[in-house]
């Protein structure tokens, strides 16, 4: 038997060689486009959290300054919302941006688009943001309608945002599932922000609903302070500061005031229950501290804390009584400015020989805002003369104060009057006739 030749032996191993290698290729390529079919039908996406920001390869979206996008400028796709199981889904889609300038804003057309009959309510949301950078979406829910496109508009403002280039993301979310459009932004090819120093930082404006007040001891009372801004970026700390007896409280402790769009702050005063007399024209101050940088802006007004005090008021001064009668009157002592304590009442007699007056009770509490209510009362014996009697009437903090109509004066003195009236004769009696007999 002959052995084969040894070339061409080398030349048939050859050829199954080559054919065995081709062979391996076209297993590997046929699983790999077996591998990528699975993966479209069943929807999967990339990994949204994934950050990738565009290189020169990739556009950033730059088209010319217009308010709506133009044909070239089409809307760009998001990672569609596909459950596990094949269903209705919905993609996320906007505009592609332009460049916004510092201190500057622009509005994006943007839309829900529905898949196999989606139409729920998806809300829209803005995440990984850069810094200095506001989104706003308007509406932030969109409902598509079936098979159809649901459009909303991305609201972007510049307001002091690093020169490079970003990448955050629009967001729609349903129970379950979300679709995620990748918003370029780029500012790399804008001028940068000029560093301001604090004194050419721009100005912060302080204007409260007040400019003077009067408070009592005891009260609690809430303004409403409005922080603008001239030119000014950035958060501004805010304080304040009380006077005697009053303590004050502003919240939040950190406003940003933009151009057109003032901050609001609460400052609360609370004035000491105490307190005797503050005094007027005191000085509440109301600030956006220098901490950090930020402009030093101060809002002043005054506030008056009168001192406590007191009041007697009779709905009605004149009494009516016979000889023998008695006849009464109602006052009432209130508490005037914040008063808390005890109040004491006297009764003068400023024309002698009439009723015999009393009032009861001769001492009273009240609390601040508060009122308590007392009777006088007049007993006029039979031996009083008709006429007309005066009393005075009055109320002091002190106990051991001197009481005199010279000295009563309103609001703690009240002059009352009994009118007594002449007796009724008594009925004369008709003559007897002698009966018939």
């Amino acid at each position: 038997m002959k052995r084969p030749h040894l070339s061409a032996l080398k030349s048939w191993s050859v050829g199954h060689l080559s054919l065995a290698i081709l062979g391996g290729i076209l297993s590997v390529w046929l699983m790999g486009a077996m591998a990528y079919s699975l993966v479209a039908n069943l929807g999967l996406t990339p990994d949204s959290s994934a950050r990738s920001v565009p290189t020169t390869s990739q556009s950033v979206g730059l088209v010319p300054e217009r308010d709506e996008p133009s044909p070239s400028a089409p809307l760009a796709p998001s990672a569609p919302v596909q459950p596990a199981a094949a269903g209705p889904s919905f993609t996320v889609e906007c505009a592609q941006p332009k460049a916004i300038s510092p201190q500057a804003g622009d509005a994006f057309n943007c839309q829900v688009s529905s898949k196999d009959s989606f139409s729920q309510p998806v809300a829209i949301s803005c995440a990984n943001v850069p810094s200095g950078l506001n989104c706003e979406p308007e509406p932030s829910i969109v409902t598509p309608p079936a098979n159809g496109t649901g459009k909303f508009k991305l609201a972007l403002t510049n307001y002091d945002v690093a020169p490079g280039r970003y990448q955050f993301k629009v967001v729609g979310s349903v129970p379950g599932a979300s679709g995620v459009f990748n918003f370029p932004f780029d500012t790399s090819t804008l001028a940068p922000v000029p560093t301001r120093s604090p004194a050419a930082s721009g100005r912060v404006n302080i204007q409260c609903a007040t400019g003077s007040t009067r408070l009592i001891p005891g009260q609690s009372i809430t303004y409403k302070c409005s922080y603008s801004s001239e030119g000014f970026y950035g958060s501004v700390p805010t304080s304040c500061t009380g006077t005697i007896g009053i303590t004050c409280d502003i919240s939040p402790r950190s406003v940003t005031p933009r151009d057109g769009q003032p901050a609001e702050a609460i400052l609360s005063l609370n004035v000491a229950p105490n307190l005797s007399s503050a005094g007027a024209n005191q000085v509440i101050g109301v600030y956006g501290d220098p901490s950090g940088g930020t402009p030093r802006s101060i809002h002043k007004f005054t506030v008056d804390v009168p001192a406590p005090d007191y009041a007697l008021n009779c709905a009605d001064k004149t009494a009516t009584a016979a000889p023998g009668e008695t006849a009464s009157l109602k006052c009432r002592v209130s508490s005037a400015s914040g008063y808390v304590g005890p109040l004491h009442l006297k009764l003068l007699t400023i024309d002698a020989n009439g009723p015999t007056a009393a009032v009861a009770p001769a001492a009273v509490q009240v609390g601040a805002g508060g009122s308590a209510e007392v009777t006088v009362s007049f007993e006029a014996e039979p031996s009083v003369s008709p006429g007309s009697y005066r009393y005075a009437l009055g109320v002091h903090a002190d106990e051991t104060a001197s009481f005199t109509a010279a000295t009563g004066d309103a609001p703690h003195n009240v002059t009352l009057t009994v009118a007594v009236t002449s007796p009724e004769p008594s009925p004369t009696p008709s003559p007897t006739t002698s009966p018939e007999t």
